[in-house]
């Protein structure tokens, strides 16, 4: 995997117009977008290459970006972050492969909160304690999930230990 902070490519403040956008990208995703980006806040993007970016302020992560899908930090989600996104239970057998970077496979899921449908951002959580495992992509609407016995129907973008969750500066 690589020191993930000798990876990254350029340093970027966000503007004041660059700021607005980011805050509507994940208006969408937070019951309150305030909880992550508050007015004047300073925001950096860090690009880390292969169309991946992380966002900081103060030097913390906030948010990280796949390509086009911008998407919280799970550590601010393990702090609390009230998310509006559906969410994917999967079971203790998946919990292994999904936080070493593996998507989610039908066979893994036990529970679907919310209606996701197909390219929506999903939080993946374990079945126990409900704890934060991932955030992925539908590749497949809810009712298309449901009816499917196996394959891959989320594509993890964020997961727990991946360069996302070891960035440092």
């Amino acid at each position: 995997m690589g020191s993930p902070n000798k990876r990254f490519h350029n340093r970027i403040p966000l503007n004041v117009k660059q700021r607005k956008e980011f805050s509507q990208k994940l208006s969408s995703l937070l019951s309150d977008p305030s909880q992550l980006v508050r007015k004047k806040m300073a925001i950096e993007k860090v690009e880390l290459g292969e169309n991946k970016a992380i966002y900081l302020s103060q030097g913390e992560p906030i948010a990280a970006q796949v390509d086009n899908h911008i998407f919280p930090h799970l550590k601010k989600i393990i702090q609390g972050l009230t998310l509006t996104i559906p969410r994917v239970v999967v079971d203790r057998g998946a919990i292994k492969f999904i936080v070493n970077g593996a998507d989610v496979m039908r066979p893994g899921i036990v529970e679907i909160l919310g209606n996701p449908k197909e390219g929506q951002i999903v939080l993946v959580v374990e079945e126990t304690k409900n704890s934060p495992l991932a955030i992925g992509i539908t590749l497949f609407g809810k009712d298309e999930i449901v009816k499917k016995n196996k394959g891959k129907v989320i594509k993890t973008l964020h997961h727990l230990r991946d360069d996302f969750w070891n960035f440092m500066l």
